[in-house]
Order: C-alpha cells, then sequence, then structure tokens
C-alpha cells in the first residue's frame, strides 16, 4: 500500500511546488542534405520556391546560397513539462540553403538550420545587469516587491531534430519534379 501510493504523493508535491522540467523527446535524426538529379540552375530555383513566404535575408545563385530570415516557432523536440501537460518550448531559427553541383550534372542542397530556444529570466534592476537579451518592465501584482523586475529573454543554440529540414529537402524535391513531369529532359523556360 505505501509503495503503490507513491507515485502519487510524488505528483502531488510536483504540483503543488509548481515544478516544471524540460524534456528532450527523442526524434530520428534526418539527413541534412541530399542530392538531386537536376541541374544547378534547377535545383536552386527550387529550393527559393520552396522558401516562398518565408522572409529572405539574402540570395546569391551565383554562389548558390539562400538565406531567410529568423523565424519564431515552437520547438518539434523540446518541450516544458508542466501541470498542464507539455507545451513545446519557443524557438527562433533561420536556414541557410547551399546548392552545389555535383559529378554528371546533379545538384547537392545542404540545409542548416540555426535554431535557439528562448530561456526567460526575471532580474532586479536594483542588481547590475550585464548579460545578453530583450529587456521588457514588469509591472503588476506579482511585481510590486517595492522594486522593478525586468523579464529577459535569451536564446540559446539547440541542436535541430532535422525534421524541418526534412520537410524543406522533401518540398524541394517535390518542386523538381514537378517541373520534369511527364518530361525526360529539364524543363526550359
Amino acid at each position: 500500500m505505501k509503495n503503490a501510493l507513491a507515485p502519487f504523493l510524488a505528483a502531488a508535491l510536483a504540483a503543488a511546488s509548481g515544478c516544471s522540467s524540460i524534456a528532450i523527446a527523442p526524434l530520428p535524426a534526418h539527413p541534412t542534405f541530399r542530392t538531386f538529379n537536376a541541374p544547378c540552375e534547377k535545383a536552386f530555383k527550387a529550393a527559393l520556391a520552396a522558401v516562398d513566404g518565408l522572409s529572405l535575408a539574402s540570395v546569391d545563385s551565383a554562389s548558390g546560397i539562400i538565406i531567410t530570415d529568423w523565424m519564431s516557432g515552437k520547438s518539434d523536440s523540446r518541450f516544458v513539462r508542466g501541470l498542464g501537460g507539455q507545451e513545446p518550448l519557443a524557438i527562433r531559427f533561420k536556414f541557410v540553403i547551399r546548392v552545389e553541383r555535383v559529378q554528371g550534372g546533379a545538384s547537392r542542397v545542404r540545409i542548416l538550420n540555426s535554431e535557439y530556444t528562448a530561456k526567460t529570466e526575471y532580474v532586479y534592476t536594483g542588481s547590475a545587469y550585464t548579460g545578453a537579451g530583450r529587456l521588457r518592465s514588469m509591472s503588476g501584482p506579482s511585481f510590486s516587491h517595492g522594486g522593478t523586475y525586468v523579464r529577459v529573454e535569451k536564446f540559446v543554440k539547440t541542436p535541430s531534430s532535422t525534421a524541418k529540414e526534412k520537410a524543406l529537402l522533401d518540398s524541394i524535391e517535390r518542386i523538381l519534379r514537378s517541373y520534369y513531369a511527364g518530361r525526360n529532359a529539364p524543363a526550359s523556360d
């Protein structure tokens, strides 16, 4: 009887103390590059079409590099465990896509995902704050201790699950297939 209650008591204690922790979901790693039987120009065009609708920081067709602006989203592998279940952590990320020639007229598309997890801290302004991050003044009943608290959001480098890269490579592949639908030769513009 005593051992049967232990899990319930631990859960009740965690609930009462407001505990939360970060959980990492084990996801299979996917390759972050793919070789296509298509000329570099077509693969670059397909990569550009795959990121259509995203804000782009840089596009250089001569070097075969596309860089997106920073985007906000939810993590697909990092979660906060709390009383209400699991919630994905807030992230910011950007893609660097490189299209390069390989032997035989094929092309290789590599995707680098720079992904950062948001980390929030509260700092009392009476202390010497030297950190980096966005500062937001906080007010209200929970912050009325006679001083001012500042909410600091930092972003910590996080390994990618590679799911976003796989989805982007799959999209590039679908677009390339549509270019060559029903034809053996590359489509002309």
